[in-house]
């Protein structure tokens, strides 16, 4: 390669899921490197619920600071010190933690904030690193002023072993906020995900240092280094992959990375035979759901203009997909609800509270949908859940790869989503209330992130109006498929604070539900990777003697049964969920799949979509190790020996 900037793309089609592609050799080498933090905007100390705090500006985006309190997470009101600057829009920060010290709690600590204000029950996200015997990160939010806080997703334990090199990283695009650990700041492993609808568009972002004692006299020390920006580095934009809609009101759009918000807006975007609206970036910042009037086609095309990624860099003039519509589906809440139906006003007391919402961002056969689901319970009390549906009568194979499915802030760790056969909407004359909604069903289902144990369990309620369920054999997640591979969400997969992955894990693996009718006789299967199905347990396979014509659909709900702290289905108990290959068994719909690099001098920039993993070795043949924490858009520098990288999905 000589010095100038040079591209290169590959592409293929319609590969299963478990094939490789060899993606390019870099023939001046690489060595993995990230550019220095860009500094960001100076900050302001400031004593949160707790006095006598300090901070220190050492320069060059160091920092000391000093924060006492008498509770960790108090929801009575925070007690921190908090060192902010104010932030409009996405942003992307990362700081290392040299030491935390000083106090004398279990939970002495610091990291990465965003607030609404400085009142000590304003909104807020946290990704914490904590101390003492509580050594671990993790991501809390208090999703309400009225909220007591929740943790989002779980604990990774091991800080002490880390420091002086604890990283951590919290990223904003749009509503979309994304957790990251590391060792050395180049190498990122997401650990946690919260899409937050209430957290205004201007916020403080910054450090905070903090101690727990039952007299409030302890207080915690906290050095940081290297706070700043991380840098948008990259010249290959996102690409446009793919269009849907399920009501043919919302048109999903789906690209290859991450958008800046502030770019996204009605006028960039067309919708052949319909009039656009509104636009709102998804739920992980790589989708937009269009608003638009006017559509009746089944199929469409959506053109882009103008939309950039965070770098900068814009997607292709003019760039177009065509759309295809989920044909014959519906989403509807199930649930009881004061004004007689699910699509009166919410009031306390309905159950969902909140409104469930349903974005294909890809149709026809095998479709992609974005979810947003309240609801309390989809067990014994009644089906309060969010539900994706269609009708099917006689025999039917349905499959689903679960993606992504958060835990609610203050609920239970009982959340579950899946594919759920129901003989109707509601009992009928008891619509809208809990006995109605207990309709015979069978449900193969997995759990939220938080709750590790299951990757999926076959539930059934055989008499409706009064009848309670039955469930079969939960699969445990580390249970190994016939690869070998054990079920963790792939893209969450960090064994502990370092973010190295856990033995046994892919991060290609899905949780992936299939429910098959034969007659009276349901088959529950489950696989990690949509390709190697196993039956499960002999007692999932239940005899329910249900009508011809049944519904046929995917449910989720948020669990506001087990919710912590008292209360119960508030505006802020939603659960995110992502699935693909939502439809008929048969093989997992392929995209095309595009790897870019881009040099300019000695800066190589890799680029790809889908969910395909980056891989390396020295030698052809060789033995492939996968990059660790390596998204698109990753980094590197020519170093003066060969490298081979390759793609494997």
């Amino acid at each position: 390669m000589n010095t100038s900037h040079e591209s290169y793309h590959l592409r293929r089609r319609s590969l299963t899921h478990r094939s490789l592609l060899t993606a390019l050799l870099l023939a001046a080498g690489v060595s993995l490197t990230l550019a220095q933090t860009s500094p960001a905007g100076k900050l302001t100390g400031a004593d949160i619920g707790a006095a006598g705090g300090s901070t220190q500006d050492l320069g060059n985006g160091a920092y000391t600071l000093t924060g006492g309190g008498i509770s960790a997470f108090n929801n009575a009101g925070d007690e921190v010190h908090f060192a902010s600057e104010s932030v409009t829009g996405d942003f992307d920060r990362m700081v290392k933690i040299k030491s935390i010290a000083g106090g004398t709690s279990d939970r002495d600590r610091g990291g990465i904030m965003v607030r609404e204000s400085t009142d000590p029950l304003s909104r807020n996200i946290q990704l914490v690193a904590s101390g003492g015997t509580t050594d671990n990160v993790e991501l809390w939010t208090r999703a309400d002023p009225a909220a007591n806080y929740g943790l989002a997703g779980r604990s990774y334990p091991g800080v002490a072993a880390n420091l002086p090199n604890q990283w951590l990283r919290l990223r904003r695009n749009g509503n979309y906020f994304a957790a990251y650990v590391s060792t050395n700041g180049t190498n990122w492993s997401l650990i946690s995900e919260r899409y937050d609808t209430a957290m205004p568009r201007q916020v403080l972002v910054g450090l905070f240092a903090g101690s727990a004692s039952e007299d409030g006299t302890s207080k915690a020390t906290v050095e940081f280094q290297n706070y700043g920006q991380v840098p948008a580095t990259g010249t290959t934009a996102p690409t446009l992959l793919s269009a849907g809609t399920l009501d043919k009101n919302i048109v999903g759009v789906k690209f290859s990375g991450p958008l800046a918000s502030s770019s996204v807006s009605s006028n960039k975007f067309t919708v052949s035979g319909a009039t656009v609206t509104g636009a709102t970036l998804g739920i992980e910042g790589d989708s937009v759901y269009l608003n638009v009037s006017g559509l009746t086609a089944d199929t469409f095309t959506v053109t882009v203009n103008g939309v950039t990624d965070s770098a900068g860099n814009a997607v292709a003039a003019n760039a177009s997909v065509t759309g295809k519509a989920m044909k014959g589906y519906k989403a509807v809440d199930i649930g009881v609800f004061s004004g007689g139906s699910d699509t009166a006003p919410r009031v306390s007391g309905d159950d969902p509270i909140v409104r469930g919402q349903s974005v294909a961002v890809a149709g026809g056969d095998k479709a992609e949908v974005e979810i947003i689901a309240g609801g309390s319970n989809i067990w014994n009390s009644g089906d309060n859940e969010h539900y994706i549906y269609t009708e099917k009568t006689g025999d039917f194979d349905v499959q689903v790869e679960v993606v992504r499915l958060d835990r609610a802030p203050n609920t239970g760790t009982y959340g579950h989503s899946g594919l759920q056969v129901r003989e109707l909407l509601y009992v009928p004359g008891a619509e809208f209330t809990a006995d109605g909604t207990k309709v015979r069903n069978i449900m193969n289902t997995t759990y939220a992130e938080g709750n590790q144990a299951r990757t999926a369990i076959t539930i059934w309620r055989d008499v409706a109006t009064t009848g309670g369920y039955g469930n079969g054999a939960p699969v445990g997640s580390g249970t190994a498929d016939a690869n070998g591979i054990i079920g963790r969400w792939g893209r969450l997969r960090a064994a502990d604070a370092s973010g190295a992955p856990l033995d046994g894990t892919s991060p290609s693996a899905s949780r992936w539900l299939r429910l098959k009718r034969t007659g009276d006789m349901f088959t529950s299967y489950w696989s990690y990777d949509g390709v190697t199905w196993t039956e499960s347990a002999e007692d999932d396979q239940h005899t329910l003697a249900l009508p011809a014509k049944v519904l046929v659909g995917f449910a989720e709900m948020s669990d506001t049964a087990g919710i912590i702290g008292g209360g119960n289905n508030q505006p802020w108990m939603y659960t995110v969920a992502h699935i693909r290959n939502f439809g008929d068994f048969g093989a997992a719909a392929s995209p095309d799949i595009t790897l870019g690099i881009t040099r300019n001098g000695t800066q190589v920039t890799l680029t790809w979509n889908g969910t395909g993993t980056l891989e390396q070795t020295s030698t052809l043949p060789g033995t492939w190790t996968a990059v660790p924490g390596a998204t698109s858009g990753y980094s590197v520098q020519a170093s003066g020996q060969a490298t081979f990288f390759r793609i494997h999905q």
